[in-house]
């Protein structure tokens, strides 16, 4: 019974390693107040010490903000710490709890979510489309509903790791939409506004597994550790079917000798008898004495094997007894040498979808166009030039080209003595043409503004662009 104690309690600290997560994050109750007056309500979630993330909409409501303690019911004032992209970071000092962890990435479609409010409360749903915005709050497709008073109420995925936030009330609902279509802030949005805050922030290094992959990964241990109780069980019984074989034959061994012993006594008593009645058996009870101790040399050589029988068996009852406890050992170190080889079959299969990755990106910048480019306009002395940049060849090279006055340094040449030999680089960026200036002599601008050296700007159809004296308007052709 220790033996199959020792193995259950082995699986269940196993089982409870490969599937721990983190703590849960804190969240807060915010009371929004304008001159004394509560006029709104809201969330805000710990993501740093003392430092409370929630909509800026929510804190603009009015001129004061309380936060409240779910757990000790105090109330702190807060103060604005920092502010953009349509989020504020809270300062509260005194304020404890578990940090939220952003989440490697965005959850997919149908993805399983529950948003956490009031005092830990945990409502669930699915998450079934995300409209991303870079700038502004995105839109949430969600089977729950959101109330009015969930601003700033942290979205999480299945694992416990934050994905969203929920948007101020002026933008949180679009009457045209579907229902229980909620603007929040993506973790995209997350991520770059308390990376510009400059704030040490918590995120995770893995995706977080989907209901299904957990589910399949608790049956693969539990069936596992299944076989190992039965495995030890059976073994176990085969060990006390061999003591129970060695004490019965102990047992037997003793009974014989106690049984030999007594027929002995019984036959000395009817020499006794004998010899009374004839002095012609003395000899002959002198023999059977001599017999006799030799019977009781034997019995005593009997008992002490019994007893060193009966030792070894114990020996050998304690050496299986320790050989479990080693298959136990043996069982967990297979489970963990399972874990790594799964874990690195994993880390390949990340490693080959980047490389797919890099490889896709690759196929669709090959596959990229992007209309031919002409540069035409006049010098100082009145001088005309004109620079037409081959799109095709522009959007395939990821160096873009050079405008200068080397032939033999630039890719397209304007003869000009205020213009560097490598002056400013062409290069197509996403969808559009970016102007920058490689430190040349005389400067460049766009519509008249210089440029700042190795800092890109777009430069639009129609837009004006200054190469040292030389000024040319840019106009791209159709296709």
């Amino acid at each position: 019974m220790k033996t199959r104690s020792l193995s259950i309690v082995l699986g269940v600290v196993l089982a409870a390693g490969l599937v721990a997560q983190r703590a849960e994050c804190t969240v807060f109750r915010l009371v929004v107040q304008a001159e004394g007056v509560v006029v709104a309500q809201g969330f805000g979630v710990l993501v740093a010490e003392h430092l409370l993330l929630t909509d800026a909409d929510l804190i603009d409501s009015g001129d004061q903000v309380l936060v409240q303690d779910f757990a000790s019911g105090a109330r702190y004032a807060a103060t604005i710490h920092t502010r953009s992209r349509g989020l504020v970071l809270l300062s509260v000092p005194g304020l404890t709890g578990t940090a939220a962890s952003i989440a490697e990435g965005s959850p997919d479609s149908d993805s399983s979510v529950y948003l956490l409010v009031a005092d830990g409360t945990r409502r669930r749903g699915l998450l079934l489309s995300i409209a991303f915005s870079d700038s502004t709050a995105s839109r949430f497709h969600l089977t729950m509903t959101v109330g009015l008073h969930e601003v700033g109420a942290p979205l999480m995925n299945n694992c416990g790791h934050l994905v969203a936030l929920v948007a101020g009330e002026l933008g949180m609902r679009d009457e045209e939409a579907e229902d229980n279509m909620v603007r929040g802030w993506s973790r995209q949005n997350l991520v770059a506004f308390l990376q510009e805050s400059q704030i040490d922030f918590l995120t995770e290094d893995e995706p977080c597994p989907s209901a299904e992959e957990q589910l399949e990964q608790a049956k693969a241990t539990s069936s596992a550790l299944e076989e190992e109780r039965q495995s030890l069980e059976e073994e176990l019984k085969q060990l006390e079917e061999s003591v129970e074989q060695d004490q019965q034959r102990s047992a037997e061994t003793i009974a014989a000798v106690t049984a030999q012993k007594a027929s002995l006594e019984r036959r000395l008593v009817e020499t006794a008898t004998e010899l009374a009645e004839q002095d012609s058996v003395i000899a002959e009870k002198d023999r059977l004495q001599s017999d006799l101790e030799q019977i009781r040399a034997a019995r005593d050589s009997l008992a002490q094997q019994a007893e060193a029988d009966q030792k070894q068996a114990q020996r050998q009852l304690r050496a299986l007894t320790g050989a479990g406890i080693a298959l136990m050992l043996l069982a967990a170190l297979l489970v963990w040498w399972f874990w790594r080889r799964r874990k690195q079959a994993w880390d390949e299969f990340s490693e080959t979808d980047a490389k797919l990755k890099e490889a896709e990106d690759e196929i669709e910048r090959k596959s990229a166009s992007f209309p031919d480019i002409v540069l035409s306009g006049s010098g100082p002395a009145g001088d005309e030039f004109h620079v037409k940049v081959n799109g095709y060849a522009l959007v395939q090279s990821e160096a873009g080209a050079i405008i200068g006055r080397s032939s033999s340094q630039s890719d397209y040449v304007i003869s000009e003595a205020s213009v560097s030999r490598r002056h400013a680089r062409v290069r197509v960026s996403g969808k559009s043409l970016t102007i920058e200036d490689l430190g040349s002599l005389n400067g460049t601008s766009i519509n008249g503004e210089r440029l700042a050296v190795g800092q890109p700007q777009q430069a639009a159809s129609g837009a004006t662009i200054g190469i040292g004296d030389v000024t040319l308007n840019v106009q791209m052709l159709k296709p």
